[in-house]
């Protein structure tokens, strides 16, 4: 009954020594220790990288073979698995690879520096079907009609 009420409260008692990660039942903590311990460990002979499992070291074998490569198109990086290119790839949609060629402002989306260029070049592309005024931005045209 304790062990399932700490599902509820959120309780995690047993807590590692080494790390500081906490963990709801003992099992969890002796099963989380045998990641500090050199016994088991698994090296990569190519860079010396350490896994605490034969699987992790296997997926970890390919990124230095040209088994199942794929390759991020932006920078180039290459990766054992199609889901963690996937979460690589999150990393440059948080870049800002639009600069502005006025101000240097910068922009994840090419369209937003298109729109905001306009501040710079006059550029009126929206126009009033029934009175012919322009308008540097579709909104402006909506709002005015």
């Amino acid at each position: 009954l304790t062990r399932h009420i700490r599902t509820h409260t959120g309780e995690k008692p047993f807590e590692c020594k080494l790390c500081d990660a906490k963990f709801r039942y003992q099992s969890s903590l002796n099963t989380h220790m045998k990641n500090h311990s050199t016994e088991n460990q698994f090296n990569c002979e190519i860079c010396n990288s350490e896994f605490s499992s034969k699987d992790a070291l296997e997926i970890h074998l390919k990124l230095h073979t040209a088994e199942n490569l794929f390759e991020c198109h932006i920078c180039g990086v290459k990766f054992s698995s199609s889901s963690d290119l996937e979460k690589h790839s999150k990393i440059h949609i948080r870049l800002k690879p639009f600069e502005c060629k006025f101000c240097k402002a910068k922009f994840k989306f090419k369209s937003t520096l298109i729109v905001h260029t306009r501040i710079h070049t006059g550029e009126k592309p929206f126009q009033c079907v029934i009175c012919k005024a322009k308008f540097k931005f579709r909104s402006s045209l909506i709002g005015h009609t």
